[in-house]
């Protein structure tokens, strides 16, 4: 399944010419139980396809048309917690969007 984080905005990270914005980033994680790594990647790459440079709609602010964009995806084994015999892969990607405040 996937997962993502709640958002958070950094003001400093962003803005010009006098527009008030920042970068909102987040993360998203997944776990899979297949066998071996190699499934997580692929499904980290279709998110990747999917996602990266599109434009979404947000509440608060702008988004900079393009800006969204995933600087970091990996993949690791973790134990399961509830089938300790097993082995997750946990999928992690970090995804950053500029914003400028909505006028």
């Amino acid at each position: 399944y996937l997962k993502i984080s709640s958002p958070a905005l950094n003001q400093d990270a962003f803005g010009a010419m006098g527009v008030g914005g920042g970068q909102v980033s987040f993360d998203l994680d997944s776990w899979s139980n297949a066998n071996g790594p190699h499934a997580m990647r692929e499904i980290l790459a279709r998110v990747l396809r999917l996602l990266e440079r599109e434009d979404l709609t947000l509440e608060q602010h702008t988004m900079v048309k393009g800006s969204l964009h995933c600087p970091l995806s990996t993949v690791f084994e973790e134990p399961d917690a509830d089938m300790p015999e097993q082995r997750l892969y946990h999928g992690h990607m970090e995804w950053t969007i500029d914003v400028e405040e909505a006028g």
